[in-house]
């Protein structure tokens, strides 16, 4: 006779077995923050965050799809960052999808990473009582969910302000021009096209320049002195004129105050400043105001010149 454990007697001896999945599982996402374009500040700080997302990766970004974020700060070790993410057996047969983003801060001077990694992971049976993760990134791995940011601080504009003398008439607006080239080097052969700048009736010129780099600028200065202007002498003073522009560290660069010495001199100069002088007694090519003291003057010599031939023939015959 067969019974079983209860004393009911049983046609048969069975046996029944169970299969149950227990277990957990893990995937870890895990990547870099990347800062070009300076340094970090100990201030830095930014937010990457995990949302689910629906089959197509569509998401909305808000508190309820959330499911990690992580902050990584001037002092994480190596700035990188790492999301876990847990199973159990209640989630075999089932595929989950995720969305993972850099929050938008608000750094000056910082473009945000918009790259968006759809990830996909599958929880699976392991057909040993345990389950399995099967994880899928698009255009990525699970290591090198990385993001990086470009810092670059806006332009700034640097003015290099000089002034215009003219002694011996008035002076009018805009008749003197004045150069400005950018070298890398003072001394070093003048090159390339230079910036021109004319003056206002008080004799103010100025020449801005964009600045869209921290360093040092240099320029060399002068007057244009191809500019017809008759009975003017011109001012030939070189100045060398030095900028130094810096990073705020806030988004903007910073020009400092121009430095400017005598050309091929560490002398400074108070500014840069042209003296002419109009004397209407200069003799110049192609001018005519004083004609007729010219004539008169060639008359002069020739009366002279035929009364020494007279002169001359005359002590000849004799």
């Amino acid at each position: 006779n067969i019974y079983d454990g209860n004393g009911v007697p049983q046609d048969s001896i069975q046996f029944t077995n169970i299969y149950e999945v227990t277990g957990t599982d893990k995937v870890i996402l895990s990547g870099q923050k990347v800062v070009t374009g300076r340094q970090w500040a100990e201030s830095d700080e930014f937010t990457f965050s995990l949302y689910k997302a629906g089959g197509d990766f569509t998401f909305e970004q808000n508190s309820e799809n959330l499911v990690a974020t992580k902050v990584v700060g001037y002092n994480t070790p190596n700035h990188g960052y790492q999301i876990q993410l847990d199973y159990t057996a209640q989630d075999v047969g089932k595929v989950f999808y995720y969305v993972l983003v850099e929050e938008t801060g608000n750094i000056a001077g910082m473009t945000y990473d918009q790259t968006v990694y759809h990830i996909t992971v599958a929880v699976r049976d392991d057909n040993q009582g345990g389950i399995e993760t099967h994880t899928i990134v698009e255009n990525a791995s699970l290591d090198g969910l990385n993001f990086i940011n470009v810092y670059a601080a806006a332009a700034t504009e640097i003015t290099i302000e000089g002034e215009k003398n003219l002694t011996g008439r008035d002076l009018v607006e805009g008749e003197f021009k004045f150069l400005a080239y950018a070298v890398a080097d003072f001394g070093a052969e003048l090159a390339g096209e230079p910036m021109v700048a004319t003056h206002d009736a008080e004799g103010n010129f100025a020449f801005t320049v964009e600045a869209t780099e921290a360093g040092t600028y240099r320029f060399v200065v002068k007057e244009d002195t191809s500019v017809s202007a008759r009975l003017v002498s011109f001012d030939r003073t070189v100045y060398w004129v030095t900028v130094e522009v810096t990073d705020d560290g806030n988004g903007q660069l910073v020009a400092g105050d121009p430095v400017v010495t005598l050309a091929d001199s560490t002398e400074a100069a108070a500014g840069i400043v042209f003296n002419n002088a109009y004397n209407p007694n200069i003799p110049q090519t192609g001018d005519d105001t004083n004609l007729t003291l010219w004539l008169g003057l060639m008359v002069l010599c020739v009366l002279a010149a035929a009364a020494l031939l007279i002169f001359e023939k005359k002590r000849v015959q004799a």
